[in-house]
């Protein structure tokens, strides 16, 4: 974790409060900042891939991950874990698609990875 995610995840109730200094408002910001905070491994990952895939010419899979994280798994998560846990839950919905995106970018990562160490 690099230190603005640190940062933001260690003062998010004062970064909260900057905006808003509701009680409510601030545990609930706050609680969902951290939430957030904790997708960046996966996210840098992902990008990572991303990335390499674009710089060999390789245009779908990168299209795919990207569509997968926020339209293929993050909304269906929320509606998910909100009808099973509650509003509180869903912004637990961003790390979980993150984290689902990153180990598909990894399975179609492998095959390229096995190509490249043979050339």
């Amino acid at each position: 974790m690099n230190n603005k995610v640190k940062t933001v995840f260690t003062c998010a109730n004062p970064l909260i409060r900057a905006f808003i200094n509701d009680a409510e408002t601030v545990r609930h910001g706050s609680m969902f900042q951290r939430i957030i905070c904790i997708t960046e491994p996966f996210t840098a990952i992902k990008t990572v891939i991303i990335s390499i895939f674009q710089s060999v010419g390789q245009k779908g899979k990168p299209l795919v991950l990207s569509m997968l994280r926020k339209g293929g798994l993050d909304v269906p998560f929320m509606f998910l874990l909100d009808s099973l846990a509650g509003a509180d839950a869903i912004a637990w919905a961003t790390p979980i698609a993150d984290c689902g995106a990153m180990l598909v970018g990894i399975l179609l990562f492998i095959p390229l990875w096995r190509k490249m160490g043979r050339e």
